[in-house]
């Protein structure tokens, strides 16, 4: 039986070792990838849901079968590629949203927007995928910086709205429309995990004495998988970790699978903190309690 993630765990929890981690930063950023990958917009497509979006959290909905994952659904017209750069100027100001072009391409670590913006602070540009009203899809949305700033997002190819977003409000002064192509395949979707059963659809409130840090990713990640061999429900459990080859090639946060008694159990996120690294787990696998 499925339990409960943070009463199984509150209770099992034995002698924390103390973390040098900010562990509410780090649950942040877990359900903020969380939300990047698997989480499913339900709905007709409209900006003015994104207005009290917090950064990179996903419109909620119950997580489908996408297939590969590989692009959004619905009617992309890609441009040539030869004429695509990789990286596209946003400028959002009171009277609408500008953009330098109709169409970007991805790199290795994922789609590079250069922001800008003219706008009250605390206002937001959205981003929401073109696609047909019900279908699957992903959603975001993010403070607008008060300098120009290059920001590198995970987001899948596909067609995306952008909206700029007044502050304190759920009005846009404007939207415009991008297309993300993908030419050279650094976009490799999550199939690798999703036939592990590690599809999310649920935000676990994972425990902070779970979280860890390590002097590379490999060792981060074994860390949180050991973590769980701490815990009085897996006690004796042997817990090995291999890196997951989903998303973005070079993308500046690594998922990595924990495997408990050889069976995959849990994917576990790893991202760069200074000269270390910082990890914590995201997804249960399959049917592991």
């Amino acid at each position: 039986m499925e339990h409960d993630a943070r009463t199984v765990f509150d209770q099992a929890l034995v002698d924390p070792p103390p973390s040098a981690i900010d562990t509410d930063d780090a649950i942040r950023r877990g359900r903020r990838l969380q939300a990047r990958r698997r989480q499913v917009l339900v709905g007709t497509v409209a900006s003015a849901a994104l207005a009290g979006a917090t950064a990179f959290s996903a419109l909620t909905g119950p997580a489908q079968d996408q297939g590969t994952g590989d692009t959004l659904t619905g009617d992309v017209a890609e441009p040539a590629e030869a004429r695509v750069p990789d990286a596209v100027n946003v400028r959002c100001s009171p009277t609408g949203i500008s953009v330098s072009s109709a169409a970007v391409r991805t790199r290795r670590d994922g789609v590079a927007l250069v922001v800008s913006s003219t706008m009250p602070a605390g206002s937001y540009l959205g981003y929401l995928p073109a696609a047909v009203a019900g279908k699957p899809g992903y959603a975001g949305g993010e403070e607008l910086p008060l300098t120009s700033t290059t920001w590198v997002r995970e987001l899948v190819p596909g067609r995306y709205v952008l909206s700029c977003d007044r502050a304190g409000s759920m009005d846009s002064v404007g939207t415009t429309t991008i297309t993300v192509t993908d030419p050279d395949g650094n976009w490799r979707g999550t199939s690798a995990i999703d036939t592990l059963g590690c599809t999310g659809g649920a935000v676990n409130d994972w425990i902070g004495s779970l979280f860890r840090t390590g002097a590379t990713p490999e060792a981060t990640a074994q860390a949180v998988a050991d973590a769980f061999g701490g815990l009085t429900t897996y006690r004796g459990a042997v817990f090995t970790v291999a890196r997951a080859e989903v998303g973005y090639r070079d993308a500046e946060t690594q998922t990595w699978l924990g495997y408990r008694d050889g069976r995959p159990f849990v994917t576990i996120l790893v991202t760069p903190q200074g000269d270390r690294f910082s990890g914590g787990p995201n997804d249960r696998c399959g049917n592991q309690p």
